[in-house]
């Protein structure tokens, strides 16, 4: 008797799940409440060109589960060019910055440094980065327990002082912008989530996206689930036997599976299907309303009534908050500057008193190759949250997405679902299980680690969660499958991020083939990510604290600002150098 799994949703959790646990061996059936496949269901066509909705794109460094997935499907990646410019509600500019490609990386270099308050939002910029990558180098930090796990990154900005200029024009919309939640939401986000976050994208490879688009990943992640995927099937409940529950009885529709299965799904058009396990890959409050209406079967209600689910479990599911975002494709170039020089790959306007920043894509920016080989024939955008109404003729199409947002309450919580995986049978996937900012990689992580759980491995080379041992004792590995530890996963995952962030190849001495350009960019991205800004993180944080110490907070704080201001000088100086010694090359 095979193994049989049901996987609840179809967003990229449900699937890389299904695909996993199928290809380990096991009989899997997937539901999933639309007419369509979650993952690509807002995507559509234009001039030929098949565009995401909403555009995903991925970091090597800050995903490497689902990079690792990818590679395994054999998805072919492309270049993604994420430069970025803010503006106020009229559309002028505040700050913006252009990527220059450093072999496998990008260096994003400011358009103007130079003058007033774009010179004090780089050197806030500067000044972030060093402390992030600072945190980065010390997980004590970040881990629950550490000096900043309870502390927001609206919380954190403000006791650091930072500009409101920079906070409120361009780092909280950035933030916002990325997440596609609200600025009070992006505010609340825990500083450690934030500050990991752009400690691994600064020392991260090139953005990149799936060349053919999450089309061809949904194609792949479904094959051989054609007859076994139920599109239209909405799960009115779930019956759940005792673990090892091997009741015959079968009357009252919860007297338990003929064949000994753990866990009964019913859908709204009344058929009842039994399986060894469910896995609820659907957001954390739908997840947490099919599990308090869950009925018992009548061993199960006798054994222990009302053991499963806990309430601790419950509470865990309801305490992560979720914002619905519109996302508009477009044909409407108001939402741009109005100089198309300062247009950018994302383009992002804030306005005082609103509690959205409207980010705009130029997908004939971002977007640079297709499937198909055609190229956009006019401007094309994709705008989250418009702060002004769009043209209704020049809309494509608009769709809403329900996003799971980050809490440190609900950060905390993660621990906790961590611990109650697979009683009963019940298995929860998602963005909201997973440390870090709710993305693609975190569906991907907590997929690894449950599939793990339920058929032994995954078929390809995923990472592992390890913990370095308590007083010097041997390294422990953290997750779901039998002998690992439970309830560490947010702690294992600072910690084990943090220790290969700053792992580069040294460059040949001697010049490559590729000429003298790829060798001093190859240097440069050597000595810049793996010597100077470490150090200069180091020094920054020691000078700052004997600033302080010595002279007070205000004229401390003013000291560390002039020396920013003498680095970035430095780097543009050493910016044009690079561009002359090239040109004579």
């Amino acid at each position: 008797m095979g193994r049989r799994v049901a996987v609840v949703g179809s967003g990229l959790a449900g699937l890389a799940t299904a695909h996993m646990l199928q290809t380990g061996g096991c009989e899997v059936e997937l539901f999933e409440r639309a007419d369509s496949v979650g993952m690509d269901a807002g995507s559509l066509t234009v001039d030929g060109v098949r565009v995401d909705v909403p555009f995903r794109v991925m970091t090597p460094d800050y995903y490497p589960y689902l990079h690792a997935l990818y590679g395994h499907l054999g998805i072919k990646f492309a270049a993604a060019d994420y430069s970025m410019g803010f503006a106020d509600e009229q559309g002028e500019p505040v700050w913006s910055y252009v990527n220059r490609p450093l072999g496998c990386y990008v260096a994003p270099i400011p358009d103007d440094v130079r003058r007033g308050a774009r010179l004090a939002i780089t050197r806030d910029w500067v000044r972030l980065a060093f402390a992030c990558v600072t945190a980065m180098r010390a997980p004590a930090l970040l881990r629950p327990g550490g000096r900043l796990s309870h502390m927001t990154i609206g919380q954190y900005l403000s006791r650091e002082r930072y500009d409101r200029v920079f906070v409120d024009r361009v780092f909280v919309p950035f933030i916002a912008s990325m997440l596609t939640c609200s600025i009070s939401a992006a505010t609340a986000y825990p500083a450690t989530t934030i500050m990991h976050l752009v400690a691994k994208v600064l020392c991260g490879g090139r953005v990149r996206k799936a060349r053919d688009g999450v089309q061809e990943v949904c194609a792949l992640l479904t094959r051989g689930l054609d007859n076994n995927m139920h599109l239209g099937a909405q799960i009115d409940r779930l019956v759940l036997a005792a673990d090892n529950d091997d009741d015959n009885d079968n009357d009252n529709a919860g007297g338990g599976s003929t064949d000994g299965r753990r866990v009964m799904l019913a859908t709204a058009d009344g058929k009842e299907r039994w399986f060894d396990d469910v896995v609820l890959a659907t957001p954390a409050d739908t997840a947490a309303r099919l599990l308090a209406g869950a009925q018992q079967t009548k061993r199960a209600a006798r054994r222990a009534p009302g053991a499963y689910p806990p309430g601790e479990l419950l509470d865990a599911l309801r305490s992560v908050p979720y914002e619905d975002t519109s996302v508009f494709t477009h044909r409407d170039a108001a939402v741009m500057p109005a100089r198309r020089a300062e247009w950018r790959g994302v383009n992002i306007r804030t306005a005082p008193g609103e509690n959205r920043a409207m980010a705009s894509h130029w997908i004939n920016y971002v977007e640079q190759t297709s499937a198909s080989g055609r190229v956009l024939g006019s401007d094309v955008f994709q705008t989250v949250d418009p702060l002004a109404e769009l043209d209704p003729a020049k809309v494509i199409s608009t769709t809403t997405f329900h996003r799971s947002l980050v809490t440190i309450e609900s950060q905390a919580h993660i621990n906790t679902v961590h611990r109650h995986q697979g009683r009963c049978g019940v298995w929860l996937v998602g963005t909201y299980t997973a440390p870090g900012v709710p993305l693609l990689e975190g569906c991907v992580r907590t997929a690894v680690d449950v599939v793990r759980a339920i058929v032994g491995d995954v078929p390809f080379d995923a990472p592992r969660m390890l913990r370095a041992g308590k007083g010097g004792g041997a390294p422990y590995e953290v997750g779901l499958a039998p002998g690992m530890a439970r309830g560490e996963i947010v702690e294992a995952y600072f910690e084990c991020d943090a220790a290969g962030t700053f792992a580069f190849a040294r460059p040949p001495l001697a010049v490559c083939g590729a000429g003298l350009g790829a060798w001093l960019q190859a240097w440069a991205l050597w000595l810049g990510f793996t010597v100077l800004l470490p150090l200069a993180a180091l020094l920054s944080s020691a000078g700052d604290a004997v600033a302080r110490a010595a002279l007070g907070p205000d004229f401390g704080l003013r000291l560390q600002l002039v020396a920013l201001d003498i680095l970035i000088y430095a780097a543009w100086a050493a910016q044009a150098a690079y561009r002359w010694l090239t040109a004579q090359g």
